[in-house]
């Protein structure tokens, strides 16, 4: 995903691309926590239409998954368990995935630590009711048919100004994530 769908969407591109750059049957060492399966299952099925297809086809996969109570909006208990769930799958896969993009993902985690769930929410919560919607979460950004690495990457494409606003100090670790945010 962008405000908060820049920086989440990004980490799930990165976690989806590092499942398609692992061995799933090297992954079997033990068996993980469930959330891990989960996120595994999740990025086994959104990878290929993340990398390949729509933007839109994308997030809409996302926030089935994110979504849980199916109410069309994320709150912070919602984002807490996908956040953790990135976090358990990072772990169970850590030897499968190349130290580079484990930092990358390691990196996207501290960064989004580093703002608050809670505070994101907030910011992005332009109604008041708790919960973050779909328009709420995209506003900043305009999605079409292509794949949602190449919406991040353009400019045009991402309000990015308002982001940064939004982000504040830590917008500026955008960087390392190769995205230009001015």
């Amino acid at each position: 995903m962008p405000r908060m769908a820049g920086v989440l969407a990004r980490a799930a591109s990165v976690a989806a691309a590092l499942w398609l750059a692992t061995s799933p049957a090297s992954a079997t060492r033990h068996a993980p926590p469930a959330e891990a399966q989960a996120f595994d299952r999740f990025l086994a099925a959104t990878s290929p239409i993340c990398e390949h297809k729509s933007s839109l086809l994308c997030v809409d996969s996302a926030w089935r998954f994110a979504d849980r109570d199916s109410d069309q909006g994320l709150s912070l208990g919602e984002l807490e368990s996908v956040r953790d769930g990135l976090r358990a799958w990072l772990t169970w896969r850590e030897k499968d995935i190349p130290a580079a993009q484990r930092r990358m993902v390691q990196f996207g985690l501290v960064l989004v630590d580093g703002i608050g769930l809670p505070y994101l929410v907030e910011s992005y919560d332009a109604n008041g009711d708790g919960a973050v919607s779909r328009a709420e979460l995209l506003s900043d950004v305009r999605l079409d048919a292509r794949p949602l690495g190449q919406i991040l990457m353009d400019s045009s494409a991402v309000n990015w100004e308002s982001l940064n606003r939004r982000l504040g100090p830590l917008a500026g670790s955008l960087g390392g994530f190769g995205i230009k945010t001015k």
